[in-house]
């Protein structure tokens, strides 16, 4: 059953290449030549901008945030159009269809047996979304709000969306993972400590979990603040991570050039030797989370049984936490900047989905005016 909710996002403004962080209330364009913009006010703009390219479709390869990794058909890009903006003092509302483009599949109606159907390939697929943007005047920081839908997340058709509507071109620019830290700081920080999951898996030659081989379950109590603060130390480490070290252009070229003895790779060997790279960075990733898994269950299994044996080797742990609305299990290895707040599992009113999402954008917009991006 799908189900529906939003994410929350950090973003600067920027206009063009200036690399000047501006003011959502009084933003500044460029001077061209000796004459000066006056200062406009972002949220108006953008509402203007996306009024007069409503309907207007835009496309974009698969992005980082959008989710669509899982779709079960073979992916080209996404597509989107918006179809609404309003401006409602600090927040501007946006409505906006999303979805994939389709390199494969048969569009048909279940309800005409005998029809061939529609071949979908270069044709897109989309579903209606939300998103809202939260500013103050003078925030050199906004939050934006965006409806989910299941896995899918559209904040890069958003992001994109706004800057190909705009003739400037403004652009907002996501703050890494901003948001996503202040949100889970505030969660882990007030939701109920549950269950601790500890578990052995064994794993086949790739490095992929194979089998589960001991699954322990145990209530905390005394110990439930010690399990907090392991939490908190896992979401702290993953959003001051260091970026994957993906090869480079020069390195592709480099190792392409010395499987050939042609004077030039070409674009397929070239292509070879990416993948080949790309597979060592996985493979290493893999290692390293692995690791970090054994040695923090081990960790944990330590605080929690501190007069008792328990002789088992652990290689993963998981913590469940709650706050009433929102329950979730973290282990040393989640994904924390896709925490989604959740609206149930029917599309919620517009009524429903501004109201949660602006207030929670709301009272998030201070805390990331101020919040380092490591």
């Amino acid at each position: 059953m799908t189900q529906y909710g939003y994410r929350i996002f950090a973003v600067e403004l920027y206009e063009g290449a200036k690399q000047k962080a501006q003011p959502f209330g009084a933003a500044q364009q460029q001077k061209n030549g000796d004459s000066e913009f006056p200062a406009v006010d972002y949220r108006d703009i953008a509402v203007s901008d996306v009024k007069e390219r409503v309907g207007k479709i835009y496309s974009f390869g698969i992005g980082y945030e959008s989710g669509e990794d899982a779709h079960a058909g073979e992916v080209s890009g996404t597509s989107m159009r918006f179809t609404e903006a309003t401006r409602i003092g600090d927040r501007v509302r946006l409505k906006l269809e999303h979805g994939v483009m389709n390199a494969d599949g048969i569009l048909v109606d279940p309800r005409e047996e005998d029809s061939a159907g529609e071949t979908l390939r270069g044709k897109s697929t989309l579903h209606n979304y939300r998103a809202c943007l939260v500013a103050k005047e003078d925030s050199k920081r906004a939050v934006v709000a965006v409806e989910v839908r299941g896995r899918s997340c559209p904040i890069e058709s958003v992001l994109k969306g706004l800057h190909k509507a705009s003739s400037v071109p403004w652009r907002l620019r996501p703050l890494g993972h901003v948001a996503g830290q202040a949100v889970m700081e505030e969660f882990i920080r007030t939701a109920r400590i549950g269950r601790v999951q500890f578990d052995k898996w064994s794993y086949s030659d790739d490095g992929a979990r194979e089998r589960r081989e001991v699954s322990m379950s145990v209530l905390t109590n005394v110990e439930g603040e010690t399990v907090r603060d392991h939490v908190l130390t896992w979401m702290r480490s993953y959003f001051g991570f260091e970026p994957e070290p993906w090869p480079t252009k020069a390195q592709v070229e480099q190792l392409a050039a010395s499987r050939t003895n042609a004077p030039k790779p070409s674009r397929k060997e070239k292509a070879a030797a990416r993948k080949e790279l790309n597979a060592e960075v996985r493979k290493a990733r893999a290692e390293g989370k692995r690791d970090t898994a054994m040695h923090e269950a081990q960790s944990v299994k330590e605080d929690i049984f501190v007069d008792q044996v328990v002789d088992i080797d652990f290689n993963d742990v998981g913590v469940e936490l709650s706050n009433g609305d929102v329950s979730r299990t973290v282990r040393p290895t989640t994904d924390f900047r896709r925490f989604t707040y959740a609206l149930g599992h029917t599309a919620p009113t517009d009524d429903a989905f501004f109201r949660a999402a602006e207030a929670t954008a709301a009272s998030l917009l201070s805390l990331v005016q101020d919040l380092r991006l490591d």
